[in-house]
């Protein structure tokens, strides 16, 4: 196996996953008492702010925020100014940044700040929405929150804020709902999706849409539809703009051309799973509709977008975080001890093969700040090498 590929390099992420199981049935034994069930929270919220917030360089993301925060000028320098002239990033993030590296400069620092808000925030949601607190990270640790975390760090305070937006969006407030969402816009302007889903996504939809969305989304993806390629290529060149319709149509050529993955399986059950116990989800907790219609938005980008990789993964991405509260609240629905148990079981071995599947590349090789890390410029290195190898 190459260097670049080994399955060692999945085990930090294993591990921590282990801990956070024991962590889960203990805190089965305390769900009735709060005050010893406090004690799982914080080993809960310490443990995932050690590995997230205390981490090296790791995926991919890092290699363009470490020079951002570096040359960002701080409230003391007096030229934020000429910062919202050249950068590139939202200003939103831009004067965040600018304050905490005021009184923090150091890189690492701000990433784990910008974890310690993040786990602040679920640890409020997941304990208000779910039951079952711990399995509520477990499912984050495993569905795409370390990725939120590791390479989204604007996205990320987007869907925080989207997140907490919920409840006024449930509780029909457009006013505080749509100026949330537009502080989450100056973090990263894919916010903006979220200001007309207000009118969508509290609503009960038809049965026979929602397996007619899976069915053509089922059609599109397994196909290979090329149905964007079509229509960007045909309002470029009415448009008449030759640069823009070769970068669009380059990136519609860049799919992957797998289909049957075990990330497909995982997402057709999910689908059957949240449809068949949609009812009492919803009669559960009423918010568990707005969830549920997340999903399906999530569903939507990763099959009917998966032409376009850019679309399908950071689209899909800004949804992904219904998996968060509807796998632990169908925990909740499960009556028996052999039924939950089974459901675990299935539910551990997929965790153990999502991870080690998902983190077994060069830019998952883990490093914490206790024990020493890789510097900027030898991770850099790496990240070119194994750049070359995907080549």
């Amino acid at each position: 196996m190459s260097p670049e590929i080994s399955y060692l390099y999945s085990i930090p992420y294993i591990i921590i996953i282990l801990l956070l199981l024991l962590l889960f049935f203990k805190g089965n034994e305390y769900l009735n008492d709060e005050k010893r069930f406090l004690n799982i929270r914080i080993a809960t919220i310490s443990l995932l702010l050690l590995f997230i917030g205390l981490r090296g360089h790791v995926y991919s993301d890092w290699s363009s925020y470490y020079p951002f925060f570096e040359d960002l000028p701080t409230i003391w320098s007096g030229d934020i100014l000429n910062e919202f002239k050249t950068a590139s990033m939202e200003p939103g993030f831009i004067i965040y940044s600018v304050l905490i590296k005021s009184f923090f400069p150091n890189y690492f620092i701000w990433v784990f700040i910008n974890t310690a808000i993040d786990i602040w925030v679920l640890d409020k949601i997941f304990k208000k929405y779910t039951k079952y607190y711990v399995l509520a990270f477990i499912v984050f640790f495993v569905m795409n929150g370390l990725m939120v975390e590791f390479n989204l760090y604007r996205n990320a305070k987007a869907i925080i804020l989207f997140i907490l937006s919920l409840e006024y969006l449930k509780n029909r407030k457009f006013i505080p709902y749509f100026l949330i969402n537009l502080l989450g816009f100056t973090f990263h302007y894919s916010a903006l999706l979220f200001l007309p889903l207000y009118f969508i996504l509290d609503r009960e939809i038809p049965r026979s849409i929602v397996y007619l969305i899976f069915i053509v989304s089922n059609i599109v993806f397994i196909f290979h539809l090329k149905w964007i390629n079509l229509v960007l290529g045909d309002i470029v060149s009415l448009l008449n703009v030759s640069l823009i319709s070769e970068k669009t149509l380059g990136y519609a050529d860049s799919a992957s051309e797998v289909v049957f993955s075990l990330g497909y399986f995982e997402r057709v059950i999910s689908f059957l799973v949240f449809t068949i116990l949609y009812k009492r989800l919803v009669a559960l907790n009423s918010i568990n509709r707005i969830f549920y219609n997340v999903f399906l938005f999530y569903l939507i980008f990763i099959f009917c977008f998966s032409e376009v990789m850019v679309f399908s993964e950071r689209f899909s991405y800004l949804f992904c975080f219904a998996y968060w509260f509807l796998y632990p609240n169908v925990y909740t629905l499960i009556s028996s001890k052999m039924n939950k148990s089974i459901f675990l079981s299935i539910f551990i071995l997929f965790l153990f093969l999502r991870l080690a599947a998902g983190n077994k590349n060069l830019l998952s090789k883990y490093d914490n700040l206790l024990f020493g890390i890789e510097n900027y410029d030898d991770r850099s290195l790496e990240f070119e090498q194994y750049s070359r190898f995907l080549n």
